[in-house]
């Protein structure tokens, strides 16, 4: 394996792969290779900036050749190592948050404020749409009775800023 080393003091040194791009996957099985190794006492892995720490003990060329000499392809890791991981699930959230808080900047900034309001009134109320006979819900073809005056009241409270009493119902 290719790697330069970032940063090291006695018995701890940080590197970078040399990979275009690292996966979990290959992450997962580089820090499961090293930490089994007996001279390995911590071994952690950041596959976005493809840089890994590890703590060893002993001397440094043999931890040089030791990273030298490894490979993530001739690697025998068990599958579990990989079926357990948090990394992906831990990316999958990040990336989700971001795009939250993303389009809801979006949202602030470019939505003028009653088009915004109508728009929060049907994510908070999905009912508020189903005035038209139609859900907007999961069973979006399952036609609803219509109730003009309960759902009607919900829209216009929308526009008209009335935040009081749903005519006795909870919003």
């Amino acid at each position: 394996m290719k790697f330069q080393i970032l940063h090291e003091i006695k018995g701890r040194m940080r590197i970078r792969i040399s990979c275009k791009q690292m996966s979990c996957r290959d992450a997962d099985i580089l820090q499961y290779g090293l930490s089994v190794q007996p001279s390995v006492t911590m071994a952690k892995v950041y596959e976005r900036s493809q840089d890994a720490v590890i703590g060893y003990t002993g001397e440094r060329r043999d931890m040089i050749k030791l990273l030298q000499q490894f490979s993530v392809d001739h690697a025998s890791v068990p599958e579990h190592v990989w079926q357990n991981s948090g990394r992906k699930v831990n990316r999958y959230y990040q990336e989700k948050i971001i795009w939250k808080v993303a389009l809801h900047i979006a949202e602030k900034l470019f939505l003028p404020i009653p088009v915004s309001q109508v728009y929060l009134e049907g994510r908070q109320h999905p009912g508020t749409w189903e005035a038209g006979g139609f859900c907007s819900g999961r069973n979006r073809h399952h036609r609803v009775p219509f109730a003009p005056g309960y759902e009607n009241s919900r829209i216009g409270d929308v526009f008209t800023g009335n935040r009081g009493d749903f005519g006795g119902m909870d919003p």
